[in-house]
């Protein structure tokens, strides 16, 4: 069943952490499509300097006291998703060091520092959080989110920021959902929705609708009636 527009308005989105002296944003033309040139990496988009190394097993740990343990496994549940797609492991321990760290600090959005990105933040800081988890949160809201947000800690983008994306938005309409929606700026949008990544810098394929790693859409945000669930 499609979402409704009031039902996409009120889903929480991410946003994309990177140092700040990565260069995987940069413009490419609309018609600089790689398509399946580099083989068995279907519907999905990564900056090539933030690939973590082939069968890589990723620590992951939970920080602080936050988040309770129902809320802790599922997220772990939901994180393994993962290792049925991508030739990378997670380990979930209770201590030492994790490339991966997560926090529970509500308000503060749910966010994730992108691939090998995470190894610049410094150890006593998280490398993702989820800021709307708790007891009464549904399994399907565990489960976009969780698998969205390592999608980016294993060196997923979003997908409609992929070059392959070509999306017509009605730019000043993207500008004021998103200041209603998330309280975002114009540069806050410009950066986690116009901007897209160049095709020299990125491994990816043809645009997918049904990507894990895409905003929901609603059609009035686009100029021929686009839309997305």
């Amino acid at each position: 069943m499609a979402l409704t527009t009031q039902q996409i308005a009120g889903l929480q989105v991410c946003t994309q952490l990177f140092p700040s002296s990565s260069k995987a944003y940069e413009d490419c033309p609309d018609s600089n499509l790689v398509g399946r040139h580099f083989g068995h990496v279907p519907f999905i988009a990564l900056p090539i300097n933030t690939l973590w190394q082939n069968g890589i097993t990723l620590n992951v740990r939970f920080m602080g006291t936050d988040g309770s343990t129902f809320v802790r496994e599922k997220v772990k549940q939901y994180a393994n998703t993962w290792m049925r797609f991508a030739n990378i492991r997670l380990r979930f321990v209770n201590e030492g060091p994790a490339q991966i760290r997560i926090s529970f600090k509500q308000g503060s959005g749910s966010w994730s520092w992108v691939g090998t990105g995470n190894l610049r933040v410094p150890d006593n800081q998280a490398t993702m959080n989820f800021g709307w988890f708790d007891n009464n949160t549904q399994d399907y809201e565990f489960s976009r989110t969780v698998i969205h947000e390592f999608g980016h800690a294993l060196g997923c983008i979003h997908e409609h920021q992929s070059p392959a994306a070509n999306i017509p938005w009605d730019v000043e309409r993207v500008y004021q959902y998103y200041y209603k929606t998330q309280g975002w700026s114009r540069e806050q949008v410009d950066v986690n929705i116009f901007r897209r990544y160049s095709a020299s810098t990125t491994r990816y394929s043809e645009f997918d609708t049904l990507s894990i790693m895409l905003y929901a859409i609603p059609a009035e945000l686009t100029t021929n009636g686009f839309s997305t669930d």
